[in-house]
């Protein structure tokens, strides 16, 4: 890997818009403590010459940005509804914009692994909570905080229901319409995908009539809503998670048991 040769640094100070556009507002809310590590800033200035880039991602996130930043400006909770995609994490941190976002996680068997995880995100703004602790979750939906919520797991019997992925019936998390009743909570599904240009964040309308009162259908609609983000990027889902283990009564095991 060629490190990006240190440019001399510049500060360039620019004049407040007569109209503030999503992107201002960001800028503005934005408290990003520079550290000082020579790499780090060595391609700080490597982007600070190549604006085409940063200009390239602007644009593909510019027509989805309005639905989060007119969430934010409004009372009630939002979950940012997100899928196990390969850059995951890399997704949750980009993220981190105007407000502090919360990130529902499952802890790691790896303990070692866990807090480097855990420590990184605090560092950088996150809120940690585990997927466990209903509790702290309510808690940021009652207070405005933004979570970031990835629900397309296989829970289990006892935490699914069953609803149709891909024509399948498939265990599927029951908590996210319950979690959608409070705080009058908008439901805003998030993609974050790798492409040949570089990443690629996108924002969809909140979910209408959700939670509809019908867990079924609810479990159905979030399912769609997972369905076409595959489907633009299947190879890069994490399949690894085995999203059809638990099968409905009498039917068999999709995968190959140890």
């Amino acid at each position: 890997i060629v490190e990006p040769e240190p440019v001399a640094e510049v500060k360039i100070v620019e004049p407040e818009p007569e109209y503030h556009d999503a992107w201002w507002e960001i800028k503005q809310s934005n408290k990003l403590a520079m550290p000082d590590i020579k790499r780090f800033q060595s391609h700080l200035n490597w982007f600070s010459k190549h604006q085409n880039y940063l200009d390239r991602v602007a644009r593909r996130a510019e027509p989805y940005l309005y639905y989060i930043i007119e969430a934010l400006k409004k009372e009630g909770g939002i979950i940012l509804l997100c899928s196990h995609f390969m850059p995951l994490m890399l997704g949750s941190r980009a993220l981190l914009i105007k407000h502090t976002i919360a990130n529902i996680y499952r802890p790691q068997n790896n303990q070692l692994f866990d807090q480097v995880m855990v420590r990184g995100y605090v560092k950088n703004g996150a809120v940690m909570i585990k997927s466990t602790d209903t509790r702290s979750i309510m808690k940021a939906i009652n207070n405005s905080l933004p979570i970031w919520y990835a629900p397309d797991q296989d829970l289990g019997r006892n935490n699914s229901i069953f609803a149709p992925l891909f024509g399948i019936q498939t265990a599927t998390a029951s908590a996210t319409s319950r979690l959608a009743k409070n705080n009058n909570t908008r439901v805003i599904p998030y993609f974050f995908i790798r492409t040949k240009h570089g990443y690629e964040m996108s924002f969809d309308k909140p979910l209408k009539n959700y939670p509809s009162g019908d867990t079924i259908n609810d479990a159905s609609k979030t399912n769609k809503i997972l369905e076409k983000q595959i489907l633009k990027n299947p190879e890069q889902y994490l399949w690894i998670h085995r999203r059809f283990k638990t099968r409905p009564d009498g039917e068999e095991n999709f995968y190959l048991e140890n």
